[in-house]
């Protein structure tokens, strides 16, 4: 019975592991933007953070795997010429996206990882992180 009982528990650890592998940060709010560790973060005191990355010339795909190490792009192609190559992030410090940031500052110094952000062009031509969900991957 308890082999039993230790097999049901790890499939559905199993089940609640893949569905998370499979869950994005964009619910059609955005489109999922894909960061390989290795990136400049600058804080401005004021709850604005700015991510600054190098633009990679391909799409990341669903895990990031195609990226260098400091680049992004999104999910289905690269960031064009008129795009950005900073992000910002405005926080309103809660526990929800000092969370957040704690995943992303952790994966910005670790070029192993990957993080995925829902992000979108603003006018000013600004790439704005719209949401406190994050995905981080370790592909590499």
């Amino acid at each position: 019975m308890k082999t039993l009982s230790s097999l049901l528990c790890g499939a559905a650890l199993f089940a609640s592991v893949v569905t998370a592998a499979e869950s994005r940060p964009c619910a059609g709010t955005g489109f999922t933007l894909t960061c390989r560790g290795h990136l400049q973060i600058q804080n401005h005191g004021t709850g604005e953070k700015d991510i600054t990355f190098t633009k990679s010339p391909h799409a990341a795909g669903s895990n990031g795997a195609p990226l260098a190490p400091g680049s992004c792009a999104w999910e289905d192609r690269p960031l064009n010429q008129a795009e950005p190559s900073h992000m910002t992030y405005v926080t309103q410090w809660n526990a929800a996206n000092q969370g957040w940031f704690s995943l992303v500052s952790q994966c910005a110094f670790n070029d192993k990882c990957t993080v995925e952000v829902c992000a979108r062009t603003d006018p000013g031509n600004v790439l704005k992180v719209l949401s406190d969900h994050a995905i981080v991957r370790f592909p590499f």
